[in-house]
């Protein structure tokens, strides 16, 4: 769950699959009023964002007021809700639509497509792969304080003014610098039902959102290789250095340990006590400070 504490008691979630996604740490998120993380990706995995409130942390008083939630997708604005004062909990499951010509209203659903990057898009649809691509793998949700106004009788959800193309072909060159691995497309999942337009304003005061909560989607492969998720070395490795060293013959041992110790005492030019680095790299600073002789022996390198 992505949390601020500088606005406690509310908590976002992205469920997939119905599952709460692990997250991890975006070392590039830019602190208070935003919190970024990163989550997995799973090939047509279905997910929606969960808000839950916690009324005895989070300060709907001493001013009154409603939260505005602003849900963006891959670039795409995909709702405007209003969360009412004492809401403990509220979802964001899909795009809702409503079709003029039907007078139907329908959701879409959310899922991760794999996008598909390709070096012989037209020159058109390569123009159109730079705009977007900017946004791809970004869920945002934000939100405000606000001051309801007014409100009505149910209507239809609003049509949003949005680019409904979800293609999944997109150009390599669109896609340099950046280590999207999908998009979000939808499907339909059914009706759904009216809801009450309230028109408000941001509470006085406020510049802007209170808090603004980011994921960003990879594929596990993808967030190995920028080191969001820490490699570890694979089961076959450990046992080949372990039968490496087995295979050694005693003289063969003896053999790199002396020569692993004459390019040890070859290195050393400082204090006895101090830590000494086999590697020649830089020290650390609370290594250095424990002053403890310490020397480790690999084996395994020539």
């Amino acid at each position: 769950m992505a949390i601020l504490d500088e606005v406690p008691g509310i908590e976002v979630t992205v469920l997939v699959n119905g599952r709460p996604a692990t997250e991890f740490d975006d070392p590039d998120s830019c602190g208070y009023p935003v919190v970024s993380k990163y989550i997995e990706a799973i090939d047509d995995a279905t997910f929606k964002i969960k808000v839950k409130i916690n009324p005895d942390l989070y300060a709907w008083k001493p001013v009154s007021h409603w939260l505005r939630a602003r849900t963006g997708i891959d670039g795409r604005e995909i709702s405007r809700s209003v969360i009412k004062p004492g809401t403990k909990s509220f979802s964001v499951k899909g795009e809702d639509v409503y079709d003029e010509r039907s007078k139907d209203s329908y959701q879409n659903s959310f899922k991760f497509s794999a996008i598909k990057r390709v070096d012989n898009r037209s020159e058109e649809y390569s123009s159109a792969d730079l705009e977007v691509s900017p946004d791809l793998g970004f869920i945002q949700l934000s939100l405000d304080r606000w001051h309801v106004k007014k409100r009505a009788k149910a209507q239809p959800p609003a049509t949003l003014p949005s680019d409904t193309d979800t293609t999944l072909e997109i150009a390599e060159e669109a896609l340099k610098g950046n280590s999207a691995t999908h998009r979000t497309s939808f499907s339909k999942i059914g009706a759904v039902q009216k809801y009450d337009r309230v028109t408000g304003s941001r509470l006085v005061g406020d510049k802007g959102p209170i808090a603004v909560f980011q994921f960003k989607y990879r594929s596990k492969e993808s967030l190995k290789h920028e080191l969001v998720i820490p490699r570890t070395p694979s089961p076959k490795s450990k046992q080949a250095i372990s039968q490496s060293i087995q295979n050694m013959s005693i003289h063969e041992v003896q053999r790199r340990s002396r020569r692993r110790n004459e390019r040890l005492q070859a290195s050393i030019k400082r204090e006895f006590n101090e830590i000494i680095d086999v590697n020649d790299e830089e020290e650390d600073a609370t290594a250095r400070a424990s002053k403890r002789s310490k020397v480790t022996i690999d084996l395994t390198e020539d």
